[in-house]
């Protein structure tokens, strides 16, 4: 039997953070806009 290989991709989560963060702050959001658009009693970290 021939096994079968799968690639698994990973997330930099810093890197990711640093790009929400970015693109937040072009759009003029503060935290709190997200938070209440997605339903977050708190801050998401």
């Amino acid at each position: 039997m021939e096994k079968e290989m799968f690639t698994m991709s990973t997330i930099d989560m810093v890197a990711t953070g640093r790009n929400i963060a970015r693109l937040r702050g072009e759009a003029g959001l503060t935290v709190r806009n997200p938070q209440d658009i997605f339903g977050f009693a708190t801050p998401q970290t």
